[in-house]
């Protein structure tokens, strides 16, 4: 089944272990051939191609929307959608409904976490969050401002 932002599991980067469980992502031929890698990279980017898959779903952005494919199947894509998946989420859906709090209660379970153990995908967290917020900070900033 695909990821959903509502499952915890899908904001905890995978162990290697479990990484069958999210790593239906490298089933689509289309993606290409799969290159040796560290174990920590693996995780990580099985993790951030779910993460984004999951956001996109909830986007209204026609763009991220055709693009969640190659999101699906490269993470280094997905790593750059992401701070994109989250201003349009907070664009589209309302504070305190129900998106907003499953991807507020799995940014938290990433971050309590420690990114499960992956210190990229808690970078990739606090960085994509410090862009929406600098974002938000330059719509709020008046003219006069400048």
């Amino acid at each position: 089944s695909p990821p959903s932002i509502k499952d915890r599991a899908t904001w905890i980067p995978p162990y290697d272990d479990n990484l069958h469980i999210v790593n239906d992502l490298d089933d689509d031929p289309e993606a290409g051939p799969q290159t040796s890698m560290s174990s920590d990279t693996r995780r990580y980017e099985t993790w951030i191609r779910a993460v984004v898959d999951a956001l996109i779903e909830h986007c209204d952005s026609p763009l991220l929307r055709l693009t969640r494919r190659a999101a699906r199947a490269h993470a280094t894509l997905a790593e750059l959608l992401l701070p994109a998946a989250f201003v349009d989420i907070s664009v589209k859906h309302p504070e305190g409904g129900e998106v907003h709090a499953a991807v507020s209660r799995g940014v938290q379970a990433c971050l309590e976490s420690d990114g499960g153990g992956c210190a990229r995908a808690t970078r990739a967290l606090l960085q994509a969050l410090d862009a929406m917020r600098a974002r938000y900070a330059n719509a709020m900033r008046r003219p006069s401002d400048s």
